[in-house]
């Protein structure tokens, strides 16, 4: 048991050591290349954020539940806030497959909701249920008068936002709230997802569908849980 948990500490302090490298990297990375940073300034750098991130455990650690998940329902609404408002300030060039989808979505909603281009659909099929979530965004922002690129990013957002505040819960229950806000901090910090937030794809887009598909599945497998239930949600989650 004693050899288990040293195990499990070194893999843990490992992780840690990789989030705070990553999270520092992604902060800086802006001002100065990988390739033109200092080594000595990457180690000091990832140290640094490492310290922050074990100080931050140790003030998590002195809540209580309560505490925590008031906590982590505000730091979610401040983290979908902040998405929406940086993705709007920020530039997107669309890659390849968006762009396609976006100029597909503009002529359908010329079409009566008709898709256009059979001829890309027809090669890359996948893209077909990320084209009609754009639609039914891009459709809905027109009722309200909205920009659709606005709207649509506030959407992707809002997805990321839900993604990480389920990803809490998950952890939560797989461990306790404690893990769990510490894993939500990490995600709202993480520079990627706010680079990602007005880049309205399939990365983001997909990502609230999943984690929630594995939390109600950890949510039926507990103990006493009836079995009826256990057999809806595989039928649901076959569906899909």
């Amino acid at each position: 048991m004693k050899l288990k948990n040293i195990f499990y500490k070194t893999i843990l302090s490992i992780l840690f050591v990789i989030v705070a490298y990553i999270t520092y990297r992604s902060i800086f990375d802006i001002f100065a290349p990988l390739q033109e940073m200092k080594p000595i300034v990457i180690i000091l750098g990832t140290a640094v954020m490492l310290f922050l991130f074990i100080k931050l455990k140790k003030l998590i650690n002195k809540l209580n539940k309560k505490q925590i998940n008031i906590i982590a329902i505000i730091l979610s609404i401040l983290f979908f806030i902040s998405l929406s408002i940086f993705g709007n300030l920020l530039t997107c060039i669309p890659s390849y497959d968006l762009s396609n989808i976006i100029k597909e979505v503009n002529m359908m909603m010329q079409n009566g909701g008709h898709f256009v281009t059979e001829s890309y659909f027809a090669r890359y099929t996948n893209q077909a249920p990320s084209t009609i979530l754009i639609f039914l965004i891009y459709k809905l922002a027109s009722l309200f008068n909205i920009t659709p690129k606005v709207f649509a990013i506030i959407i992707n957002s809002l997805f990321i936002a839900v993604a990480a505040y389920f990803t809490y819960l998950t952890v939560k229950k797989l461990k306790n709230e404690k893990a769990g806000l510490l894993t939500l901090i990490f995600l709202v910090v993480n520079p990627i997802l706010y680079l990602y937030s007005s880049y309205f794809y399939t990365d983001t887009l997909c990502m609230p569908f999943l984690i929630i598909a594995i939390y109600i599945y950890i949510y039926i497998e507990r103990p006493g849980k009836r079995s009826a239930l256990r057999k809806k949600y595989y039928c649901l989650f076959c569906w899909e």
